[in-house]
C-alpha cells in the first residue's frame, strides 16, 4: 500500500463528523485518510486506511458520505464511481450519458448524488442507485454546490455571481 498518491491531488473531501479525509490523484486513484484531531492539533494518519482504484483517468471530484457507507469519485475518464466507507468495496460505475467533463460531486443525506459537466454546464441529479432523476442545463459555470444536511435541497453557486437553492427533485 502506497503512503501517498503517486501525482498530483486534485480534490479533497470531508466526512461530516470530520474524522477521514478523502482524496482524489491526477494518479487515478481514491485514498481514504483517517484524521487525528485534538485540542492542539490535527494530524493525518501516514498510511491511508484505504486506497481505492476502478478510473483510467485522473479523479476530478471526490465526495463522502460516511453516515450511509458511501463515497462517490468522478474522473476525467466520464466514470463516477461508488465505492463502500467502510470497506472499500467497489459497488458501481455510472458512465452518465451525454456528459462531456465531470468537474464536481456532492451526495446527499439520503444518498442522491449530483454531478457537475463542466464542459455541457449541466447539474445531473441521480439515485444511489444510478438512475438519472434529471438534467439541469445551467447557462453559467458552476464553481461550487453542496446538499443541505437534512434535506434534498441543493445549494449551488457560479460565474454568474449568484447562489441558488433548488430542490432536487424539482
Amino acid at each position: 500500500m502506497s503512503t501517498q498518491h503517486l501525482d498530483i491531488v486534485t480534490c479533497i473531501a470531508l466526512d461530516t463528523d470530520e474524522s477521514c479525509l478523502v482524496t482524489g490523484s491526477r494518479d487515478s486513484s481514491v485514498m481514504v485518510w483517517d484524521l487525528f484531531i485534538s485540542s492542539s492539533k490535527v494530524s493525518l494518519q501516514s498510511v491511508p486506511r484505504l486506497q481505492l482504484f476502478g478510473h483510467d483517468d485522473e479523479v476530478t471530484a471526490v465526495a463522502v458520505n460516511a453516515d450511509i457507507d458511501v463515497i462517490l469519485s468522478a474522473s476525467a475518464d466520464n466514470t463516477c464511481i461508488l465505492h463502500s466507507f467502510c470497506s472499500g468495496d467497489y459497488i458501481r460505475t455510472i458512465r452518465p450519458q451525454g456528459c462531456g467533463r465531470l468537474s464536481k460531486v456532492s451526495i446527499s443525506p439520503q444518498g442522491d448524488w449530483a454531478i457537475y459537466d463542466s464542459l455541457n454546464a449541466a447539474l445531473h441529479l441521480f439515485t444511489l442507485n444510478g438512475t438519472e432523476l434529471r438534467r439541469v442545463n445551467l447557462g453559467y459555470n458552476l464553481m461550487a454546490m453542496t446538499f443541505a444536511p437534512v434535506s434534498e435541497i441543493i445549494v449551488i453557486g457560479g460565474d454568474n455571481h449568484a447562489i441558488e437553492i433548488r430542490d432536487s427533485f424539482t
